[in-house]
């Protein structure tokens, strides 16, 4: 049993690529799986030639019809496909010029702006170091709520306006 045990655990770290330890491990924004998932050589790097045949394979697999255009259906399903995989970093398909059918261009528009982002060395690959570190996109800082309006000290009505409603804009000194 403790060999099984050992193998299985030896059999899983071997199993993680470089890439997918380091984003297990927290050093890399999530968004860094959107490029990573193209690094089909498991080299840690993602070339220009790597994203490009898959945002290309993507495309095929969206464009049920084989026509060279995503209709809505199929943009549906891509966009469903997104969710599922990247969860709330997802990036949708969007029909940005309205003629209806969603071409290669608009379909890889968003992870050619990452990749040309990321690439900061601008050898046309990124890898995991360009992919840490300031220059990326990172988690936004939760939004405290404001905080009420000091009360006024001794009011005569017993209750003051601005106890009723501290954010009402048509109390005097709100705006």
């Amino acid at each position: 049993m403790r060999s099984f045990i050992r193998s299985a655990v030896i059999a899983g770290f071997a199993s993680l690529s470089v890439t997918s330890f380091a984003a297990a491990q927290g050093f890399l924004p999530p968004t860094a799986n959107l490029l990573l998932r193209y690094d089909t050589d498991q080299d840690g790097a993602v070339s220009r030639l790597e994203m490009e045949q898959g945002v290309a394979a993507d495309y095929a697999l969206s464009d049920v019809d084989t026509n060279r255009c995503i209709d809505n259906l199929e943009m549906r399903g891509e966009n469903d496909r997104r969710l599922e995989r990247d969860g709330g970093v997802a990036s949708p398909v969007a029909d940005w010029n309205l003629d209806g059918c969603v071409d290669m261009t608009e379909f890889a528009s968003s992870v050619r702006s990452y990749f040309n982002f990321a690439d900061r060395s601008k050898d046309d690959a990124v890898n995991t170091a360009e992919l840490q570190g300031p220059s990326m996109p990172i988690t936004l800082p939760q939004i405290q709520e404001p905080r009420p309006a000091p009360q006024p000290s001794g009011s005569p009505m017993g209750t003051s306006t601005l106890e009723q409603n501290p954010y009402d804009p048509g109390l005097p000194g709100n705006f």
